[in-house]
This record gives C-alpha cells, sequence and structure tokens, in this order.
C-alpha cells in the first residue's frame, strides 16, 4: 500500500464550479461575479455561437448586442446588457428578432400585391 497523494481530480480550468440552484439572469451574474465586463468569446459562449460566428454578426450587423471599445481599443461586453440581450422584458418591447425582418410573405390584402 502505497501512502503517495491520491490522483488529482480531472476539472477543467476554464469551467469554474456551477453555483448550485441558479439559472437564467442570477446565474450569469454569480457565474461572472465580481466582473461586469465580458470578453467577446465568453459573451459568445453564453448566447452558444463560436466566436467566427460571434465576430461574423457583429461586422455584418446583425447581431443586436451592444459591443464597446475601451480606451485601449479592445472590445468587451457588459454583463447588463448580455442579460437584456438573452432575458428581453416583455414589456420593454426589445425582442431578438425586429418586426420588420420577420421571414415569410406577405399575407393575401397588401396593396400593390399580385393576384
Amino acid at each position: 500500500m502505497s501512502l503517495s497523494h491520491p490522483p488529482p481530480q480531472k476539472s477543467s480550468p476554464l469551467t469554474p464550479p456551477t453555483p448550485p440552484g441558479l439559472s437564467g439572469v442570477d446565474f450569469l451574474r454569480a457565474y461572472f461575479a465580481p466582473r461586469q465586463r465580458l470578453r467577446l468569446k465568453e459573451a459568445a459562449g453564453c448566447i452558444g455561437l463560436s466566436f467566427s460566428q460571434f465576430f461574423r454578426r457583429e461586422r455584418e450587423g446583425t447581431l443586436g448586442l451592444r459591443i464597446r471599445k475601451d480606451e485601449i481599443g479592445e472590445r468587451y461586453v457588459l454583463l447588463n446588457d448580455l442579460v437584456s440581450y438573452l432575458f428581453p422584458d416583455e414589456d420593454s418591447g426589445h425582442a431578438l428578432m425586429p418586426t420588420k425582418m420577420r421571414p415569410g410573405r406577405p399575407r393575401k390584402g397588401t396593396k400593390g400585391g399580385a393576384r
């Protein structure tokens, strides 16, 4: 019987332990506490996109998330902006897809349409 130390537990250095019993907004605030600024790669992971997809959508202007720059020119996302993007209030009228860009063809009764 060896008296050596037990083998180290395998854990990823990128995934900190998750707070128990939290979900949604509370989970995000606890996960990134005490920071209020997120790197773009972290924000992309929260949304469920890869960094290249996130960067492309941001560059094209199809991402409704506000991205800011600091004095050095590094881009970041505020935690409050990410929370309001992921969990929009019903009262605010903010939606992930604007009403002007809904998919599909116009319904019958539009002026100037083909009959």
